[in-house]
C-alpha cells in the first residue's frame, strides 16, 4: 500500500492533455489560410473585375442625341426644323430629395406626385428620362432646384415653320424623333442621323464631369432634305383649294400641282387639313393623304387616256363622225347608257369637248380589248407611281379575262375601274409630255455627312408617240375654249384640260347626291410646264366638274403665272366666266354592269332571303325593273319574285322572315345562306357582307361554288358565321 501510494503517476499523452488547444489553433490556422485565400482571389485573380465594377459605380453612359435634319422646298425656305427645349432625367440610386422633387414637378407639369415618386425609386435603372420638351420658359422657373441626381439636358424637338403648310407632305414626328408620317417617315433614317454617347464620371457629391480617359462617341446628325415643293406655288394652291372646297360645300379636296417634263412635285394639297406642330389633335380624317390613299373612279377625265388609245391605233379621227343616239342609247337588253344633253352626230373632237359617255362607249367599241387594257395599264392605272411618300395604293384595273361583256364602254367612261390622283395626274403629265412617261417625286436632293445626293427625274417608258399627244392636245383645248371648261379659260393662254364627274358608290349603289368632280389640265398647252389636277369629293353646292373644280385650277394657275411674271396683261383685266358654255355629261348608273343575254332566256338570280335593298340592287344589274310592292320599307325580306312581263318584276316580301321557307326556320340565333351563284365576286362579297357573313374568297371572276351551299341554315350564337366564295380562277 505504501509503495503504491510513493509509485510515480502513469505518463500523460499530451495531445490529450492539451487536446482542446490543438482544436482551437487548427480551426484558426483554417480561417486565416481561408480569408487568406479568399483575398488573394479578391486582390489578385478578381483584381481586374472588381476595379472595372468600382469604376463603373463612379461613371455613367449619357447618349447624344443627332441633330434631325432639316427640311427645305426647293428655293431654301425652311419647312421643318427643330428647336430647343429642355430634358429632365434622374438617377435613382443619386436623388437626394424624392419627395420634394416629386412635388415640385407634380406642381409645374400637371401629373401625380406619386408618378414621379414611382421613377424616383426605380433603381433598377441609372438613367431615366422623366420629362422631355419642356420649352426654355418653363424650364427658367426649375433652375432653382439643386439635387445630385437631377440631369438637365439641352434638347430638340421638330418645328413646322408654317403650320399647317404642306402638312400633308411633311408629315410629323414623334417626340421621341421618330418620323411618323409624309417625307418624316418615308426619309426617317436620312433625317434621324446616329446617336451617339458620352461617359461622364460621377464626383464625391454626385456630379456629373466628362473625363478624357473614357470612351466618347459624336452623335452623326441627320440628313438635310430638299423637296421639290415650292412654298409659294403650296401657298397659293392650298389658299385656292380651301376657298373652293367652302364654295362648293364639299367634303374634301386634293389639288396637285406638278413640272410634266420631270415629273416633280411643286405642289400637294388636301382638305381638310393639320398643324403638324399638333398632330395629335388631328382625326384621321384630317391625317389621310388623299392624294395618294384614296382611289375613285375618275369618271369623264380617263376619256383623255382613251382617247390617246384611240388615235394612237388611228381607230379615230378628230374628224370622224359618232352618232350620240339624242342622249339615250341601250347597245344591249339591259344596258342603258345616257348623256345629260341629246346631243346628235358629233365629231370625235367634240365628243371630247362635251363629254359625250354614249360616244366614247362607240370609241371603246373599235378598240381591241387588250389593246385597251394595255393603254390603260401604260398610263399607270392600277399601278403604283412611286412616289416617295408612304402609304400609296394602286387602285383597280382588273384584266380583260375578268371583263364582263359591257366593261369596256362603262371603262371609256370612267367607272368599272379606279385610279388615285397622283395616278391621274402622272397620266395626264404623261400626255403633256408627249407621250413619257415621267415618274413622280418629291425628294430633290439629301444632303449629309457623305456628300449631296441630287435626285434625277426618271423616265418611266413612252406611251404614246408624240404626233398622237400634239392631236389630242389640240382636242383638250377646244374643252376648255368651247366645252365643258369654259370656266379654266384665262385670257391670252393657251391651256388644255378634261373635266370629270362621277357618281360615287355609296351603301352598294351609284349615289345621285354624292359624285367626285374634278378638272385636270395644263398650260401653255404649247409647250406645258404645269399641270394642276383638282379633285373635290361630295360637292353639295353644284356638282360639275367644270363648274366646281375648273375655277380652282384657274385660280391656281393665275397665281402661278403672276409669280413667274407670265401672266398676260388682258387677264389682268377680263373678269371671269360666269358658266359654262356646256355642262358636263354624267352618267346614270342604276346598278353594275354584267354580261346581257337574251331577254327571254335570260336567267334570274335568286334574290329571296334578301332585303327588299339588295334585292332591287341584284335585279337592277341584270337589267330588271323592279316594280314598287305594296310595302315601302326596303328592310322587308323578299319572299318570292313575281315576273309581270318583259324585264320587270315586283317583290313579295314579308316582316317576318321566319314565317316564310328558306329563311332562318324561327331561331333567332340563325341565319340561313344566301344563293350567289353566278354573281361578280364583288357584288357577292358586298351582300354577303351586308348579311353579317365573314367572306372568304378564292379566284376571283363570277362565283362557281360556295359553302355552305344556298339554303343552308347557319348557326350565329357564337358570331358570325363564315362563307366561302369559290371564283372561275384558282
Amino acid at each position: 500500500m505504501v509503495e503504491r501510494f510513493f509509485a510515480p503517476p502513469p505518463p500523460v499523452d499530451p495531445l490529450k492533455k492539451n487536446g482542446r488547444l490543438y482544436t482551437a489553433l487548427a480551426l484558426f490556422l483554417l480561417c486565416f489560410i481561408l480569408v487568406g485565400a479568399k483575398l488573394f482571389k479578391l486582390q489578385v485573380l478578381d483584381h481586374a473585375a472588381f476595379s472595372a465594377e468600382a469604376a463603373e459605380q463612379y461613371k455613367m453612359e449619357m447618349p447624344i442625341e443627332p441633330e434631325r435634319g432639316l427640311i427645305r422646298d426647293r428655293n431654301g425656305i425652311i419647312l421643318a426644323a427643330n428647336a430647343f427645349v429642355v430634358k429632365y432625367a434622374v438617377d435613382p440610386k443619386a436623388i437626394q430629395h424624392p419627395d420634394r422633387l416629386a412635388a415640385i414637378f407634380s406642381e409645374t407639369f400637371g401629373k401625380p406626385a406619386k408618378y414621379y415618386n414611382d421613377l424616383f425609386h426605380d433603381t433598377s435603372r441609372r438613367y431615366i428620362v422623366i420629362e422631355k420638351e419642356v420649352p426654355m420658359e418653363v424650364a427658367a422657373r426649375l433652375d432653382s432646384i439643386k439635387d445630385r441626381g437631377l440631369m438637365r439636358e439641352l434638347d430638340s424637338r421638330r418645328n413646322y415653320a408654317f403650320s399647317d403648310r404642306a402638312a400633308h407632305v411633311l408629315g410629323f414626328a414623334s417626340k421621341d424623333g421618330r418620323g411618323l408620317a409624309g417625307i418624316e417617315l418615308f426619309a426617317n433614317r436620312d433625317l434621324a442621323g446616329r446617336e451617339g454617347f458620352q461617359i461622364m464620371q460621377r464626383d464625391g457629391r454626385g456630379g456629373l464631369r466628362p473625363d478624357v480617359d473614357y470612351d466618347k462617341v459624336a452623335a452623326v446628325n441627320g440628313e438635310n432634305i430638299t423637296l421639290t415643293i415650292d412654298e409659294a406655288i403650296q401657298a397659293a394652291t392650298e389658299s385656292a383649294l380651301k376657298d373652293g372646297v367652302e364654295k362648293a360645300e364639299a367634303e374634301a379636296g386634293i389639288a396637285i400641282v406638278m413640272r410634266p417634263s420631270t415629273g416633280e412635285i411643286l405642289a400637294l394639297a388636301n382638305v381638310p387639313d393639320f398643324d403638324p406642330n399638333h398632330f395629335s389633335a388631328a382625326t384621321n380624317d384630317m391625317l389621310r393623304n388623299r392624294a395618294i390613299t384614296d382611289a375613285y373612279e375618275p369618271g369623264s377625265t380617263i376619256k383623255v387616256l382613251v382617247a390617246a388609245a384611240a388615235l394612237e391605233d388611228g381607230a379615230w379621227k378628230p374628224d370622224d363622225k359618232i352618232d350620240a343616239e339624242h342622249g339615250h342609247w341601250n347597245p344591249e337588253p339591259g344596258v342603258r347608257i345616257t348623256d345629260t344633253h341629246p346631243y346628235g352626230i358629233l365629231t370625235f373632237q367634240q365628243a371630247l369637248e362635251k363629254s359625250s359617255n354614249i360616244s366614247f362607249a362607240k370609241v371603246s367599241d373599235k378598240l381591241d380589248r387588250r389593246r385597251f387594257y394595255k393603254y390603260l395599264r401604260d398610263f399607270g392605272i392600277g399601278n403604283f407611281t412611286g412616289i416617295d411618300l408612304p402609304g400609296e395604293v394602286k387602285g383597280v384595273l382588273h384584266t380583260p379575262a375578268q371583263w364582263q361583256e359591257n366593261s369596256k364602254r362603262y371603262m371609256a367612261f370612267g367607272y368599272e375601274l379606279t385610279a388615285t390622283p397622283i395616278q391621274m395626274a402622272t397620266a395626264y403629265a404623261t400626255v403633256a409630255n408627249m407621250g413619257l412617261m415621267m415618274k413622280p417625286y418629291i425628294v430633290a436632293k439629301r444632303e449629309g455627312p457623305n456628300g449631296t445626293e441630287v435626285t434625277t427625274p426618271q423616265e418611266i417608258r413612252r406611251v404614246v408617240s408624240e404626233q398622237t399627244c400634239r392631236t389630242l392636245i389640240h382636242m383638250m383645248e377646244g374643252v376648255v375654249d368651247s366645252g365643258t371648261g369654259t370656266l379654266v379659260k384665262i385670257p391670252g393662254v393657251r391651256i388644255a384640260g378634261k373635266t370629270g364627274t362621277a357618281q360615287q358608290l355609296v351603301g352598294g349603289h351609284w349615289s345621285k347626291e354624292h359624285y367626285t368632280s374634278s378638272f385636270t389640265g395644263f398650260f401653255p398647252a404649247e409647250k406645258p410646264e404645269y399641270l394642276i389636277s383638282v379633285i373635290l369629293r361630295s360637292p353639295r353646292n353644284g356638282y360639275y366638274g367644270g363648274v366646281v373644280s375648273g375655277p380652282i385650277f384657274r385660280e391656281i394657275a393665275m397665281d402661278i403665272m403672276e409669280m413667274t411674271g407670265t401672266l398676260p396683261p388682258e387677264a389682268r383685266t377680263q373678269p371671269k366666266p360666269t358658266q359654262p358654255l356646256v355642262t358636263e355629261g354624267v352618267v346614270d348608273i342604276d346598278g353594275i354592269p354584267v354580261t346581257p343575254r337574251d331577254p327571254d332566256t335570260r336567267p334570274m338570280w335568286d334574290v329571296r332571303g334578301l332585303t327588299a335593298e339588295q334585292g332591287r340592287s341584284v335585279l337592277a344589274s341584270q337589267g330588271f325593273i323592279v316594280l314598287a310592292s305594296k310595302s315601302k320599307d326596303d328592310r322587308e325580306i323578299i319572299a318570292d319574285v313575281q315576273k309581270c312581263g318583259g324585264d320587270t318584276v315586283r317583290f313579295a316580301l314579308v316582316t317576318d322572315a321566319s314565317s316564310e321557307p328558306g329563311q332562318n326556320n324561327g331561331s333567332a340565333n340563325a341565319t340561313v345562306t344566301p344563293d350567289l351563284m353566278g354573281m361578280p365576286m364583288t357584288r357577292a362579297i358586298k351582300l354577303a357582307a351586308a348579311d353579317g357573313f365573314r367572306v372568304r374568297t378564292s379566284g376571283s371572276g363570277a362565283v362557281e361554288k360556295q359553302f355552305p351551299t344556298a339554303g343552308a341554315t347557319l348557326s350565329t350564337a357564337y358570331g358570325s358565321p363564315t362563307l366561302t366564295l369559290f371564283g372561275e380562277e384558282q
